[in-house]
This record gives C-alpha cells, structure tokens and sequence, in this order.
C-alpha cells in the first residue's frame, strides 16, 4: 500500500473552502498572522490586514 504524502495545508486546501475561510482556518489552528505561509496566502489571494482582522473577529465570536 503506498503512502500518502499529505500535509496539513494541502489538505484544507483540497477542500471548498474560500480564501477567507481557509485564512480563519490557518489562524484558528494557531499560524499566526505575521508567519510567512499565512503572509504568502494573503498575497497569493490578494487579501488584506481588514480580510486578517476579520478573521481573528470570526474566531473569537465562534469560541
């Protein structure tokens, strides 16, 4: 049986999340804003600091 070479990442990112969604996913499962894969995302999908803002405001009012 071959194994599977999946990291986290990849595999939210298979899923149909939007690029918002999966930012609030990266913060909630503890990358933080300034850390180069979550900077990388926000240029990738051309988010902004209000698009981070809005998710850290998401998470708090789920928890």
């Amino acid at each position: 049986m071959s194994e599977l070479n999946l990291d986290a990442e990849s595999i939210t990112r298979n899923k149909s999340y939007g690029a918002m969604q999966h930012l609030q996913h990266l913060l909630k499962i503890g990358w933080l804003p300034e850390s180069p894969l979550v900077k990388r995302f926000i240029l990738e999908n051309q988010l902004s600091t209000k698009d981070i803002n809005e998710a850290l405001s998401k998470i708090k009012e789920d928890n």
